[in-house]
């Protein structure tokens, strides 16, 4: 019956890229330069995987951004952050193409969107366009390329999704021309205790070997087989590349066999944003977050529920047995075919008789609801927070100056969460007639720095929600957000087509910018990458060669306000 089971596998494995050749000739390049990339489907990110793939534009901006394939604009967004400006494009099969970090719209797309701005006086939007509006047909100019949004770099981000789900596919398989020969190179290897008997050669921690390419295989180097009892788990750094570009790819397969048998496996062939962030249980987060190394799991934990595993036999963990050597192959693949195989042996030894047993304030089961508490400080674990069983630890320190509050350490942050946790810390010593301003801060203890973390008063404590663990305590925030004109001084414009300002926070962060012309809210464009907030005057919607009125309004999180006002002729 295995035998079946594998084989309805191996054929199910390679089903997506058969199905999505008969889609090759319907979509065309969005772009009229070469496709090399910066990024690719399935890249490992912070938090997520990413869902397109990243098209280079020469290290310029300003490149024309063409329909994919027929459909019509469905929906837009603009945003500081995150893909900046964005187009989706709905198509007859069933799919939408997104097209992200745009610098900007074809010129009615942009007129309409700019109306709905207005209207709701807002630059961040995220809108449905109604389906006859405007449509488009394959290689029409949609928009230019740009570097909005949480762009590193001017480049095209591009998706290809399920409409109805909004799952992203691999593009990839659509047919696009990308040079690849090269296979994924895979560099070091580590091998994982996982329960308090498990060892790697008598110690109970994980151990990295280096990896050698020898005869078109990897294998460990020296070529010796790994003394390792209990339960194993093995865990690769490796990058895909190509031709064309120095850039490091994301791997689109792995496959773990354990004496000729497969154990694990996964593909990138889709993704789903609801459980993109497994990926902090796909990789070795613990040791990312020390290491600032990824290293990709063969093998999953209990409260992982990503949805790219195809087989998963006991979770891909290696059941070691005294005296018997297992021959384990991991086989990496690219989206081109490209493969490379790693080959090494354990060698099974006795579990350590006397195991250490970690310390740990209370533990939190990864299927259940977890809570702590005490006088001064409450902690709610909703289920599906954890990957696995947290040993959580806690302890306290009494409050100091210029904290209301102990200084909390809760956990560590190497430990990642998954969904949210309800923190409250009592409150004490506070300015009376300030609780509006009190908030919760994470605290680096070896800096002193402090960074915002939300939170509001009520009955004597402060609430919000964290997304890692850390040290907390009550802080404030009265500073209001700092004002700087860069176009106009002693009530001139000094620069012709509009209005810039910086416009920075010290603490909670920027809130809300709002900017009044004669009385009338006026468009603020703004970008993640900067502190700088610019009007570009508009002469359909404000009179011009005339004295205008002006008034910036900053308001940070905590409700701090600042005020700029002056006139200029325009």
């Amino acid at each position: 019956m295995k035998m079946k089971v594998n084989i309805i596998f191996r054929g199910l494995f390679f089903l997506f890229p058969l199905w999505t050749f008969s889609q090759q000739k319907y979509y065309s390049q969005p772009v009229r330069i070469p496709v090399i990339l910066s990024g690719n489907f399935g890249e490992l990110r912070p938090n997520h995987f990413h869902t397109g793939i990243d098209i280079k534009t020469q290290g310029q901006t300003g490149a024309d951004i063409l329909a994919a394939a027929d459909g019509f604009i469905s929906r837009v967004s603009v945003s500081p952050g995150g893909y900046g400006l964005v187009l989706y494009v709905d198509h007859p099969n069933n799919t939408t193409t997104l097209y992200g970090h745009l610098q900007g719209f074809r010129s009615d797309i942009a007129g309409y969107i700019k109306t709905i701005q207005y209207e709701n006086e807002s630059f961040s939007i995220d809108t449905k366009i109604p389906e006859n509006k405007f449509r488009v047909k394959k290689g029409d100019v949609i928009a230019k390329s740009g570097n909005s949004g949480s762009s590193a770099g001017p480049h095209l981000h591009f998706e290809v999704r399920e409409t109805h789900s909004q799952d992203p596919q691999n593009p990839w398989f659509l047919g696009f021309h990308i040079a690849d020969k090269q296979p994924p190179k895979l560099f070091s290897l580590l091998v994982c205790p996982l329960t308090d008997a498990s060892h790697v050669n008598k110690i109970p921690n994980r151990k990295s070997f280096q990896l050698a390419l020898l005869n078109g295989k990897y294998q460990v180097a020296g070529n010796q087989p790994i003394p390792c009892g209990g339960e194993i788990g093995l865990e690769i750094s490796v990058s895909d590349y190509a031709e064309d570009s120095p850039n490091r790819y994301g791997i689109y397969s792995l496959e773990l066999r354990v004496d000729h048998e497969a154990l694990f496996s996964f593909a990138m062939d889709r993704l789903s944003f609801s459980t993109s962030k497994y990926i902090n249980s796909h990789i070795d987060y613990e040791y990312f977050f020390r290491s600032n190394r990824r290293y990709v799991r063969a093998w999953m934990e209990p409260g992982n529920y990503l949805q790219i595993y195809r087989e998963k036999t006991d979770r891909g963990i290696i059941k070691t047995e005294e005296g018997k050597t297992q021959n384990v192959e991991i086989v990496v693949k690219d989206a081109a075919g490209n493969q490379s195989v790693l080959e090494l042996k354990l060698e099974g030894k006795p579990p350590l008789l006397n195991p250490a047993t970690p310390e740990y304030t209370e533990l939190f089961k990864y299927n259940r609801v977890n809570n702590f508490e005490n006088d001064d400080f409450q902690l709610s674990c909703p289920i599906g927070a954890f990957y696995d069983d947290v040993a959580f630890q806690y302890t306290s320190e009494n409050q100091q100056f210029p904290f209301f509050s102990a200084i909390h350490q809760v956990h560590n942050p190497s430990t990642p969460i998954h969904n949210l946790l309800n923190l409250k810390i009592r409150a004490s010593k506070y300015p009376v007639g300030y609780e509006s301003k009190l908030l919760i801060a994470g605290v680096d203890k070896a800096s002193g720095r402090t960074t915002y973390t939300g939170g509001e008063f009520k009955d004597g404590w402060v609430e919000t929600k964290i997304k890692a663990f850390g040290v907390f305590a009550v802080g404030i925030d009265t500073i209001a957000p700092y004002i700087v004109p860069l176009s106009i001084k002693n009530n001139t414009i000094t620069e012709s087509g509009g209005i810039r300002f910086r416009i920075t926070d010290n603490f909670s962060g920027i809130h809300r910018v709002e900017g009044r012309i004669d009385g009338k809210w006026a468009l603020f464009e703004s970008d993640i990458k900067s502190d700088i907030f610019t009007h570009h005057f508009d002469a359909e919607r404000f009179e011009l060669k005339k004295r205008h009125t002006f008034t910036l309004t900053a308001t940070d999180n905590k409700g701090n306000r600042s005020v700029y006002e002056s006139s200029f002729w325009k």
